[in-house]
């Protein structure tokens, strides 16, 4: 799922030329747009909805996108439940004793 949302990130066009990366995966079928749109440049927008920096770069996801925004809200809540130990979610139950 990551790799397939990954290959969709705008990336800078140096960093396809030195090898650092690949092209962006183009749309197939009958998508209209990635799942997450994730734009990149050397300064994100101030009202952006997350920013990551790497290697010069800014990473962003744009405040007005609410598909993507919900898209990546409901990816970090499956990566969280994914990590989740079951034995931390176990319910404690408190029994009175006297």
């Amino acid at each position: 799922m990551l790799s397939n949302l990954g290959s969709q990130i705008e990336v800078p066009q140096v960093d396809i030329d030195s090898g650092s990366t690949k092209p962006t995966v183009q749309l197939v079928g009958g998508e209209t747009r990635p799942t997450v749109v994730v734009r990149v440049g050397r300064q994100a927008p101030d009202d952006a909805y997350v920013t990551i920096p790497y290697d010069g770069w800014q990473y962003w996801i744009g405040r007005t996108d609410f598909d993507s925004k919900y898209a990546f809200t409901v990816l970090q809540n499956l990566i969280a439940l994914a990590e989740a130990d079951q034995d931390a979610k176990a319910p404690i139950v408190t029994i009175p004793a006297g």
